[in-house]
């Protein structure tokens, strides 16, 4: 095109198929910001429905024994261990989800 070329069909159909994947894209994107302004929301509203309650657990903490505290604090620390590695593995899935998308845009051109 900046050469004064034509596309070819072939070449046309893949342009307007990256178009329109763009689009859905853009439309999944919107609809899970949606749904996380939406659980965003729900959470602050539960949250604060739960503050009374937060002193009930600290009592039913403070009757546990040392040994039941140590396992429950076990089972948390390795909850947040393998919450931070699903974390790690689906901001590496972004990553390379974007460098795809950079190199569909590249072929585009």
């Amino acid at each position: 095109l900046k050469n004064g070329c034509v596309l070819t069909v072939e070449e046309e159909r893949v342009l307007f198929q990256l178009e329109e994947g763009l689009e859905a894209l853009d439309a999944a994107i919107e609809y899970k910001n949606h749904t996380i302004d939406s659980r965003q929301q729900s959470l602050r509203t539960s949250t604060n429905a739960l503050l009374p309650s937060k002193a009930g657990i600290l009592e039913k903490l403070s009757t546990l024994s040392f040994t039941e505290i140590k396992a429950l604090l076990l089972k948390y620390f390795n909850k947040v261990v393998c919450l931070r590695e699903s974390e790690r593995q689906l901001q590496l899935r972004c990553e390379e989800m974007g460098m795809q998308a950079v190199e569909e845009a590249g072929v585009v051109r």
